[in-house]
């Protein structure tokens, strides 16, 4: 894994911001609900005024937030999404990969996959092995032609994945191990 591609941290700028008649969306259940005490807002860096003009509102002294667009904080814990999905075990995600592998993009079965693997980190940290058929039938399907020999496939991908797993930690932002392994069998040229 190229370590270089990921520089720097990831920030977000949030501003307290209190007005108890605030309505905003809940991510979770969709519901319209009011705020009742004071909270953090993530406000959108750049907005339009009334003209249509293009600001910064780091560059507005006295903020007004009701003129810029609010992103609500979507920081939905993996395990709600594994619950969204239904997805409690092993047979669950095969399940789900089955069942959306030839309607959903790799970017959506690869970023339920990551939450199930980090649910179940430790577990797979000494049983990783049972990656290599769910990986090899989403490979196989979204990118054929990386992948020929599947005892090749196998043995570079258990190797890597084992390796993974003792350089990654669980509360990883960046864990994601189905593009890390995508990218690191495209550089090795092993596969036509």
């Amino acid at each position: 894994m190229n370590k270089n591609l990921y520089n720097g941290n990831r920030k977000i700028k949030s501003e307290i911001y209190s007005n108890p008649l605030s309505i905003y969306i809940d991510p979770l259940t969709l519901e319209l609900r009011t705020k009742e005490k004071e909270a953090k807002e993530y406000i959108t860096q750049f907005s339009f005024d009334k003209n249509m003009n293009l600001i910064n509102t780091s560059d507005k002294p006295n903020k007004n937030y009701d003129e810029f667009m609010k992103m609500p904080s979507l920081l939905i814990p993996y395990t709600e999404i594994l619950k969204l999905y239904n997805i409690d075990n092993l047979n669950d995600i095969i399940d789900y990969i089955n069942l959306n592998l030839e309607t959903k993009l790799f970017d959506s079965i690869n970023r339920i996959l990551n939450c199930w693997i980090r649910l179940n980190f430790n577990y797979l940290k000494k049983n990783n092995n049972i990656l290599l058929n769910i990986y090899y039938k989403i490979f196989n399907h979204y990118y054929p032609n990386i992948i020929t020999y599947e005892k090749i496939f196998n043995k570079k991908s258990s190797d890597y994945i084992n390796n993974w797993f003792k350089n990654e930690k669980e509360n990883s932002f960046f864990l994601n191990l189905g593009d890390n392994l995508k990218n690191y069998l495209t550089t090795i040229y092993v596969f036509e």
